[in-house]
Order: structure tokens, then C-alpha cells, then sequence
């Protein structure tokens, strides 16, 4: 069974909200300075641009702890 790209990138983007909810939660930061902060991390590069690597059969939890790990280990500017 073949899943479609579309299927793929709606299930990429609504991990994203769920990762970037729980990041916001667990780190007690906005959501939209988690979301600059998921997106900014190779998880999301890896997430969007490598489907071989098929982050997106992980679940959120999976890849909010992967980008925390990275956020944590980098100076990104804050708000």
C-alpha cells in the first residue's frame, strides 16, 4: 500500500503541532517560540526535507524529545 505525499505532509504538520505543544508545555515557553525553535532543529529539517528517514512514522513525543535535545545544545535567540 502506497500512502500519497499529501496523506505524508498532512501527517508531518500536524506532528509538528503536537511536538511543538508538548515542547511549549514541558519547557514552559510559548508556543510560538517552540515553534521557532522545532523548526529551527535538524529533527524538523530531517522531518520535511528527508522522507527516507521517516520521522514521520514516529510520534510526537519521539520528535520533541530529538529537537529538545538540539535546543538545549544551541544558543538560538530568544524572544
Amino acid at each position: 500500500m502506497d500512502i500519497s505525499k499529501d496523506i505524508i505532509t498532512a501527517t508531518k504538520d500536524l506532528l509538528t503541532v503536537m511536538a511543538v505543544e508538548e515542547i511549549a508545555r514541558r519547557e514552559g515557553i510559548t508556543k510560538e517560540r517552540a515553534l521557532i525553535d522545532f523548526i529551527s532543529s535538524p529533527t524538523a529539517d530531517t522531518l520535511y526535507n528527508d522522507d527516507d528517514a521517516r520521522l514521520w512514522w514516529e510520534g510526537p513525543s519521539f520528535l520533541a524529545n530529538q529537537a529538545s535535545r538540539h535546543i538545549k545544545n544551541t544558543n538560538l535567540p530568544q524572544d
